[in-house]
């Protein structure tokens, strides 16, 4: 018992030295880790869409949306997201300026 407390207390010992001498470029490092992976599986790609899994479904079954099968499992690229949301975003743009041209008529 008594070894394995020495052994224990040791390894706290190594753990906090560790910390003190490397935890500051360690957290730097962890800072510059992305926050999204490449690909992502259905329920990466809803958190990261900010939608539903049945919606994202949905729209990957309507052929909405940029997916692509891994054997069973529906897999998303982060950089299509990207894409697919800027070219949403700029006809929803250009969607909205047409109407307000339409109303001033």
């Amino acid at each position: 018992m008594r070894r394995k407390r020495e052994y224990v207390v040791s390894l706290l010992v190594q753990v906090l030295v560790f910390r003190s001498h490397w935890g500051e470029e360690f957290s730097r490092g962890v800072e510059r880790m992305p926050e999204t992976r490449e690909v992502m599986d259905i329920r990466e790609a809803s958190e990261y869409l900010g939608v539903s899994r049945e919606t994202l479904y949905k729209y990957v079954y309507e052929d909405k949306i940029p997916a692509f099968k891994l054997g069973n499992r529906w897999k998303f690229k982060k950089t299509l997201l990207d894409r697919w949301m800027e070219t949403q975003s700029a006809q929803s743009e250009h969607r909205s300026t047409r109407k307000e041209r339409l109303a001033v008529r």
